[in-house]
């Protein structure tokens, strides 16, 4: 750069803006494409329930528990799903594998956490994909592959514990950590070209995990509420 030059920062330029008429409750907020090509804008708000923004409007499947609505959001399509539970984690991600060549699906599934309980919905069919009582809570989500897994899990970060559901609803993994997590992450931490599961907790310490084994220890000086990996 020449000598007396001035350095402009880029300006970022909003693809399309919404007007939502509910309030978004902090850190609930995730972005899936549920049919596996466009993204959609899914929040959890008051009332214990969780609304699906589609700016690429289609028609969808009726008769679930979403129900449409062409109110509340001034573009595009709008669903809403009621709950019983407050919402305590939200999180979509690609969790579903074909059964014939073992890859993974590109849809995503919409995961839902509560003090009480995990739910995992399909929301381009309108359908419960599981229902699952979690006894120590979800505060966190993660979904991804663990180590040299072959099929995704959704992993539940609550109250001193981590645990791993399959998509049958079943629990494929748990391991306990020092105090209530609060932040959770995939990624390869090693290099080993496996992903290990880092796991922020409320006593300000970051833990890896391989599998079930903790591998490494890192502490903080505040209790860990986001952790997110830089790719080189």
């Amino acid at each position: 750069m020449a000598a007396g030059a001035v350095r402009v920062a880029p300006t970022c330029v909003p693809l399309y803006n919404i007007k939502l008429k509910h309030r978004i409750h902090t850190g609930l907020v995730t972005l899936g494409c549920f049919d596996g090509v466009h993204p959609s804008l899914t929040c959890a708000t008051d009332g214990n329930k969780v609304f699906v923004h589609h700016p690429f409007s289609r028609h969808r499947v009726a008769g679930g528990s979403l129900v449409q609505s062409l109110t509340g959001v001034d573009t595009g399509e709008y669903q809403t799903l009621s709950l019983q539970q407050r919402v305590s984690a939200l999180l979509a991600g690609q969790a579903q594998v074909d059964s014939s060549s073992g890859e993974k699906l590109p849809s995503d599934i919409l995961f839902i956490g509560s003090p009480e309980s995990l739910r995992a919905y399909n929301v381009e069919n309108n359908e419960e994909v599981f229902f699952k009582e979690v006894a120590d809570g979800v505060n966190c989500l993660a979904v991804g592959l663990l180590g040299d897994a072959s099929s995704p899990l959704v992993f539940a970060g609550g109250n001193c514990s981590v645990q791993g559901f399959g998509m049958d609803g079943e629990d494929h993994y748990w391991t306990v950590t020092g105090d209530n997590v609060r932040s959770m992450v995939l990624c390869d931490f090693n290099l080993d070209g496996y992903n290990e599961l880092l796991v922020g907790s409320d006593d300000f310490d970051i833990r890896v995990f391989k599998n079930d084994e903790m591998i490494t220890e890192l502490s903080e000086t505040e209790i860990i509420t986001a952790i997110t990996p830089l790719y080189r």
